[in-house]
């Protein structure tokens, strides 16, 4: 046998075994990593759908927390009950932290919203009830401003329906004052919600 046959013999049998080896043992691994690499796949899809679903919980709890916290702002801003000492008493220290210490608090008998005149786009304001209360002080143009602004900070739902104003001709800079402040109770909206102890001043 020539060095050329012995050559390609050799050559042939390097062959040979390298496919036997990549046959044999390779292939099964090249397999086996297909596989791990579709599991991972399957995986990651598994835990982005399932991120992407906590993500929308996540977003529907914010939503129902901030709903909570409107609800919550409704109830201070229009209870179901009267809560009328509270609103008085509010109405007495806003007086008083603006030095406006001679006034008259007078509160008025609540009337009922007529359901009759009001239209279907408004159906929501059946159960209202008007509640105002009449006040009258002497005090100074910049008291008077303050204690109209104090009046929008409060946590009640209210407005100022009347005001009248006098100049003191012996007193430049004071004035005498009388307005009617209007809160509202409406507890149609709440009728399903718990009672809650109703305080009074």
């Amino acid at each position: 046998m020539t060095s050329t046959k012995l050559n390609l013999t050799a050559i042939g049998a390097v062959l040979v075994l390298a496919a036997t080896f990549a046959l044999g043992f390779l292939r099964p691994g090249l397999l086996q990593l297909s596989q791990t690499q579709e599991r991972v796949v399957q995986e990651l899809d598994a835990v982005r759908d399932k991120q992407q679903t906590l993500g929308d919980v996540s977003r529907l709890y914010a939503g129902i927390v901030e709903q909570d916290l409107r609800v919550r702002d409704i109830h201070e801003q229009l209870p179901a009950r009267r809560r009328f000492g509270e609103f008085l008493r509010d109405l007495s220290t806003h007086l008083e932290e603006n030095g406006i210490a001679d006034f008259l608090v007078e509160p008025r008998l609540p009337l009922a919203v007529d359901e009759s005149k009001v239209p279907p786009t408004l159906e929501f304001v059946a159960g209202t009830h008007v509640l105002s209360v009449h006040l009258a002080f002497d005090c100074s143009i910049e008291q008077l401003v303050a204690f109209l602004d104090s009046v929008e900070s409060l946590p009640r739902l209210s407005q100022v329906d009347h005001l009248q104003i006098r100049n003191h001709d012996a007193d430049p800079g004071r004035v005498s004052v009388e307005l009617t402040v209007i809160a509202y109770q409406n507890s149609e909206i709440f009728e399903e919600c718990e009672p809650t102890e109703e305080r009074t001043g």
